[in-house]
């Protein structure tokens, strides 16, 4: 027995009769038939079949293969309908006539009740002239996709998707496309096996990057479900099974649409997985645009944490300990300088100018400090406006300079960044204007000058002449006689006095104690003896009166008693230089 299709007579007509007129035939129907109980081989005379069993739309109708004189004509049986042989076919047109007619092997078409539930797919092929003259008229109420189709559809359109079918191994670097063998830019270490799918990725001509299955006979051919243009999508990914460095790691592509294979370039970047840095704990890490570890170190110095606003634990140190400047010369003071300034004035009149208490300069300490102890005038200096804030309890606002007096003498001040410097410490702080006793000729350093009424210059010691003015002992030149322990207005324009005890004694002030009434703070008196009387003999006799009665007493006819002590009435005593603290 053979088993053939062929054209029917009527059949022939119709499909040169559609050739030639380039009207296609519909093919609408496919029947099936038992061949009345027979197999039997088909002449083409017919124009049904022995015994129909069951017809249906068909489902498909194609060229067969690449012989462009086949058709295939695809019908299916559902799992539902059967209970009977199926031994011949035909194919009917538009018009009810039959067109194609074959035999099949005898086979039996179950139903699902007996317990088949699968569908029976035929595919029939059919030998003609021109099968564009033969279209097919499907009913979509029966159309049934065969397995076979579904899984050919399904393959053609995952290979569309952005998610592609795991590779082996991606490549580190530029690679030679042809054989098995390890090679400088792959990333595996022993011979590839034939059809491992590679992500090569670092072609020097990215157009070439892609997805790749290894061939042994020679050049790689691109992976099926990547190689035409509408299956190499922007955003593709793709899983990297194996390799040393590579391995369990996501690729994504990157390249944005239209892409057009072999001729865009292709880029890929890791979308996840291993990025070299190890586990563990990191206190610095680099992230990269997908919010990845890539890097991870733990410095010890700022430096290594890229923080150029703080202070290193060297200059940190210096900051507070400062560094050590010396001068001898008038100098503006500068950042770098802070710390100790050791300053000679020994050569002449210095001035020290302190950086101006700004935002940019902060908190910073300046000590200042003079090694010499000469007679010259040594004067630290605030830039500007700015004040140091000494002696506010008689000017709030301080004053614009202060004076270094002898050598050792020494200021710590700080700026507030607000145009103040404020003392922090200082050599010594004895009260302005406060008489002390020395025990040497020499001027000890702190700012001390001699307690003998000399006339001072205002503008040069302003916070003394301030202190004049506040002290309630403050009188003209007129009256200095009186008040001799006190201030003076001096010109009364540019200068003023202070005040003068040499070769005095101190004494408190009364302030109504009722010892020594009527003074005034810093008045002076001479010397005096308290009030008495003395009684002298004389030659003759005389009466006295005295407790009731009288006494008789000698009287000297006249003489005297000589001249006895010194310059003065003073007690034993030792003559201390004075002293007046001037600062």
């Amino acid at each position: 027995m053979n088993y053939r299709s062929l054209a029917t007579t009527i059949g022939r007509a119709k499909l040169q009769n559609a050739a030639l007129l380039q009207r296609p035939l519909k093919i609408v129907s496919i029947e099936f038939g038992d061949g009345a109980g027979s197999q039997y081989e088909p002449t083409g005379l017919e124009t049904s079949l022995r015994r129909k069993v069951y017809d249906c739309a068909p489902s498909r109708i194609a060229e067969a293969g690449e012989a462009e004189t086949w058709i295939e004509i695809e019908a299916v049986i559902p799992a539902e309908v059967g209970g009977w042989y199926l031994r011949e076919y035909l194919a009917r047109d538009e018009e009810g006539h039959a067109i194609f007619i074959g035999n099949l092997p005898e086979s039996f078409k179950p139903v699902s009740s007996s317990g088949a539930i699968k569908d029976i797919a035929f595919e029939l092929l059919f030998d003609i002239q021109n099968a564009d003259s033969v279209v097919l008229q499907v009913d979509p109420s029966q159309t049934i996709a065969t397995i076979k189709r579904v899984e050919e559809m399904i393959a053609t359109e995952l290979a569309k998707l952005d998610h592609k079918h795991s590779v082996g191994f991606a490549t580190t670097g530029p690679i030679a496309l042809t054989g098995l063998d390890v090679q400088a830019g792959g990333d595996w270490t022993t011979a590839l096996t034939t059809g491992t799918r590679i992500l090569v990725k670092d072609q020097a001509a990215a157009k070439d990057n892609g997805l790749y299955s290894v061939s042994a006979a020679g050049v790689w051919t691109r992976s099926a479900d990547a190689d035409s243009s509408l299956e190499v999508t922007p955003g593709l990914l793709v899983h990297v099974e194996r390799g040393t460095t590579n391995g369990d790691s996501i690729w994504q592509l990157v390249t944005d649409a239209p892409i057009v294979l072999g001729v865009t370039d292709l880029l890929f970047e890791m979308a996840a997985g291993r990025t070299g840095v190890n586990a563990g704990t990191y206190r610095s890490m680099t992230v990269d645009k997908y919010g990845r570890v890539v890097g991870g170190t733990n410095p010890t110095t700022l430096a290594g944490y890229a923080i150029t606003d703080a202070f290193t634990k060297t200059e940190t140190i210096e900051l507070i300990n400062g560094g050590v400047t010396s001068l001898s010369a008038d100098t503006v003071l500068t950042f770098s300088q802070r710390g100790l300034v050791l300053i000679d004035a020994s050569a002449g009149f210095r001035a020290i100018t302190l950086p101006a208490s700004n935002a940019d300069l902060g908190v910073t300490d300046f000590i200042v400090r003079r090694v010499d102890n000469s007679g010259y005038s040594l004067v630290v200096q605030a830039s500007g406006t700015d004040k140091i804030k000494f002696h506010t309890h008689l000017n709030a606002a301080g004053y614009p300079f202060l004076v270094l007096m002898g050598a050792g003498d020494w200021w710590h001040l700080r700026s507030d960044g607000s145009g103040g410097w404020w003392p922090v410490g200082r050599f010594d702080g004895t009260p302005l204007g406060r008489p002390v006793f020395e025990t040497t000729t020499v001027f000890n350093p702190g700012g001390y000058g001699p307690l003998s009424g000399g006339l001072l210059i205002r503008a040069s010691w302003p916070w003394l002449w301030d202190h004049a003015q506040q002290s309630g002992m403050l009188t003209t030149e007129a009256f200095r006689e009186y008040l001799i322990g006190g201030w003076t207005t001096g010109d009364d324009a540019t200068t003023f006095r202070c005040p003068d005890a040499r070769g005095k004694f101190f004494r408190t002030h009364d302030e109504s104690a009722g010892i020594d009434p009527g003074r005034v703070a810093g008045s002076y008196k001479l010397d005096e003896l308290k009030e008495h009387a003395h009684y002298v003999g004389s030659g003759g006799y005389g009466t006295q009166a005295m407790g009731g009665g009288s006494i008789t007493y000698a009287t000297w006819a006249g003489g005297s008693t000589g001249v006895a002590g010194g310059s003065e009435t003073a007690p034993k005593n030792i003559a201390f230089p004075g002293r007046i603290k001037m600062i």
